[in-house]
């Protein structure tokens, strides 16, 4: 019979998940299920610890000795949009174009 645990950060929030077959758990690590079967063996592929913007998506709830999935309420903001290459660029050229204004006396 394997056994999963899951790493959490001080806040409880998930950082890792894994079976006793690959890793030795620590003394802090919590005890998520124990089975037979490939379920229990690799299970990385079973849980997304992160979302795309890399927030964590399951905390270890004290409340009913468990794993739960977040809401999008309870994670932090969505980050802002970065801009793209294309625009950085966009923005590089436009600088320079500028400076070379500047420089020229303001010719186009």
């Amino acid at each position: 019979m394997a056994k999963v645990y899951a790493r959490c950060n001080d806040a409880g929030l998930v950082e890792h998940i894994f079976s006793e077959v690959f890793e030795i758990p620590e003394e802090t690590d919590r005890l998520l299920k124990e089975g037979e079967g490939d379920e229990y063996v690799h299970v990385q592929s079973q849980y997304q610890l992160y979302d795309q913007w890399g927030r964590h998506n399951y905390i270890w709830a004290e409340e009913t000795g468990g794993m739960r999935e977040l809401t999008e309420e309870e994670k932090p903001p969505k980050p802002q949009p970065q801009p793209s290459e294309v625009e950085v660029l966009r923005q590089q050229v436009e600088a320079l174009l500028a400076q070379v204004n500047i420089l020229t006396g303001g010719a186009d």
